[in-house]
C-alpha cells in the first residue's frame, strides 16, 4: 500500500509541483499554471455534468427559432438586443452590418460597403456609431435609414438602407445617395453559445485563470443571470471562505471546497469530514461556514441551476446576401457570403474587452469556419473559439 502511496505522490510531485509557473503574457493573457491540470478536470466534470444535467431534465436547450425574433430589453442600463451580419464575395465586394437596440431608443448601428471600381461606402456618422430611434415607434433594428428585418427566424432577414453615405476612393471623399435591398438566407444550420461550445474549450479558458473566491463572483455576474434571485446562504458562505487572491495550496483548497460543492448535489459531507479536510491542508481559514446542508446545497446553484443562465443568449449562422445596391443611381449587383449573429441579455459592457480579433473563411467547396479570440480580462484573459 505504502508503494502505490509513494508512486502517487512521485506522480504529483512531477505533474503538478514541478510545473514551470508561467508569468501573464503582457500581464495581461494568463497562461497554464502549475495546477492547471487539476483545475481543467475540475472544470471539465463541472461543465459536462450539468449539460448532461440540463439535457436530462430538459430545463435549458429553448428552440433555437425562439432566439432570432426581436427581443424585449432587459431592465438594465446596459442592456442589449442585437444582430450582426459579415458578408463578403471572391470579386471584393463586402458588406457589414450591425444593430445592437439599448434602452431609451438608442440604436448602435454602421453600415460599410465595399464596391471594387466605386469605392467604400460608409455610414455617415462613423466613427460614431450611436443613431436614435422613434421611441413612439414600434421596436425594430433600425434607425436612420439603417433597417434589419427578420422574414423568418433562422432562415430570411432583409437588410435595407436608403439615405446619405460617405464615399472613400483614392481621389478622396464624398457623399452619395444609396438605397440598398438584400436579403440574406441562412444554412440549415446555427451555432448557439449555450448549448454548442465545446466543454473543453470552456474548461481550458477558465482553468488557465487564477482563481479565487472574487474571480468567481466577477464570473458569476458576468457570465450568468438570476444575480438579483442568488440565495443569502451563498453569499454568507461565499465570504466565510477567506482567500483573496489565492496560489499554490490555498488555490488548490478552494479547489477541494468547490468539489465538495458538486459532491453536494444530491447529498452532503458531514461536518467532521469537512474539518478533517482543513486539517489535512492546514489551512485554519479555508472552511469556516460547513455545517448546514441547505447553504451547501445552495451553493451548488452556481453551477448546477438552470436559473442561473448566461447574461448574453448568442447564435451564429452562415448564409448567403443577395441584392442591388444603387450608389447615385448607378445599380450594383450583390452575392455574398455571409455570417450572421444574434445576441441578446442583460448586460454588454464593450470596454470590458481588452482585445478582440475575429476571422471568418468561405471555401470553394462551401465550407464556412470562423476563428476568433476575445481577452476579457477580468474573466477569460484568452478566449480561443474555433
Amino acid at each position: 500500500m505504502w508503494f502505490y502511496v509513494f508512486v502517487g505522490f512521485i506522480q504529483f510531485y512531477l505533474v503538478i509541483w514541478r510545473r514551470k509557473i508561467l508569468q501573464p503574457i503582457f500581464d495581461v493573457y494568463h497562461r497554464e499554471g502549475r495546477w492547471y491540470p487539476l483545475k481543467y478536470a475540475f472544470m471539465l466534470s463541472v461543465v459536462t455534468l450539468r449539460r448532461w444535467k440540463a439535457r436530462r431534465n430538459n430545463e435549458v436547450v429553448s428552440p433555437k427559432y425562439d432566439l432570432d425574433p426581436l427581443k424585449p430589453l432587459q431592465d438594465h442600463p446596459k442592456a442589449i438586443d442585437a444582430t450582426y451580419i459579415n458578408a463578403a464575395s471572391h470579386d471584393g465586394k463586402y458588406l457589414v452590418v450591425g444593430t445592437a437596440r439599448r434602452p431609451h431608443g438608442v440604436l448602435n448601428s454602421f453600415l460599410v460597403v465595399k464596391i471594387p471600381g466605386v469605392g467604400l461606402l460608409e455610414s455617415p456618422k462613423i466613427p460614431d456609431t450611436m443613431l436614435f430611434q422613434d421611441e413612439t415607434a414600434s421596436p425594430y433594428f433600425g434607425a436612420e435609414g439603417i433597417s434589419l428585418t427578420m422574414l423568418k427566424p433562422l432562415e430570411e432577414w432583409a437588410v435595407n438602407y436608403d439615405g446619405k453615405m460617405r464615399l472613400r476612393t483614392s481621389d478622396g471623399e464624398r457623399s452619395c445617395t444609396i438605397q440598398l435591398r438584400a436579403r440574406w438566407v441562412g444554412k440549415p444550420t446555427c451555432f448557439d453559445f449555450d448549448t454548442d461550445l465545446p466543454v473543453t474549450t470552456i474548461a481550458r479558458n477558465i482553468s488557465k485563470e487564477p482563481w479565487s473566491r472574487e474571480y468567481f463572483q466577477i464570473l458569476k455576474e458576468r457570465t450568468v443571470s438570476g444575480l438579483d434571485d442568488l440565495s443569502e446562504e451563498y453569499v454568507e458562505l461565499s465570504r466565510s471562505i477567506e482567500v483573496g487572491r489565492m496560489g499554490s495550496g490555498k488555490e488548490l483548497a478552494f479547489l477541494v471546497w468547490y468539489l465538495l460543492v458538486i459532491r453536494l448535489q444530491n447529498k452532503f459531507v458531514s461536518p467532521s469530514t469537512s474539518k478533517k479536510l482543513t486539517q489535512l491542508y492546514r489551512l485554519k481559514h479555508a472552511f469556516r461556514v460547513m455545517t448546514s446542508v441547505q447553504k451547501l446545497k445552495n451553493s451548488a446553484n452556481f453551477f448546477f441551476n438552470p436559473r442561473y443562465r448566461s447574461h448574453q443568449s448568442h447564435i451564429e449562422q452562415m448564409g448567403r446576401i443577395r441584392g442591388t445596391i444603387v450608389v447615385d443611381g448607378v445599380t450594383h449587383t450583390l452575392d455574398l457570403d455571409a455570417f450572421r449573429d444574434r445576441s441578446h441579455g442583460k448586460f454588454r459592457e464593450w470596454k470590458n474587452i481588452h482585445r478582440y480579433a475575429f476571422n471568418l473563411y468561405h471555401l470553394e467547396d462551401g465550407s464556412h469556419f470562423q476563428a476568433a479570440f476575445i481577452s476579457h480580462v477580468s474573466t477569460c484573459s484568452q478566449y480561443v473559439i474555433m
